[in-house]
């Protein structure tokens, strides 16, 4: 019974470790003014920081749908869709919203 329980100690401190790794990391995207939305590779929205969340609660032309970032304009939407398309990477692009201008960073992670 014994190494059960030393495994399971042993799991418990990793998935600790994981978890305050990730708590930091979250808080380091959080740093930048840029909206940033991390994506898998069919394009489900896994994770966005606080200046994303800032810019689809403004509503002004992107939204989440389905986890999916969508763009109000059919044709901007249509570009937008081309960034998810296999091989597209980490993309950056540049979106004007109103008179201003906001840098939008899509990451795809390999897996």
């Amino acid at each position: 019974m014994l190494p059960h329980l030393q495994h399971a100690t042993a799991v418990n401190f990793h998935l600790a470790d994981r978890e305050r790794r990730l708590g930091v990391a979250q808080a380091a995207v959080n740093l930048f003014c840029n909206a940033l939305f991390f994506a898998d590779r069919s394009g489900r929205v896994v994770y966005h920081n606080q200046a994303a969340h800032k810019l689809l609660e403004d509503r002004d032309g992107l939204r989440l749908r389905n986890h999916q970032l969508m763009a109000a304009d059919a044709a901007e939407n249509r570009a937008l869709q081309l960034l998810f398309e296999p091989g597209a990477g980490r993309v950056c692009c540049a979106v004007h919203r109103q008179s201003e201008l906001v840098q939008l960073v899509l990451s795809f992670p390999r897996l």
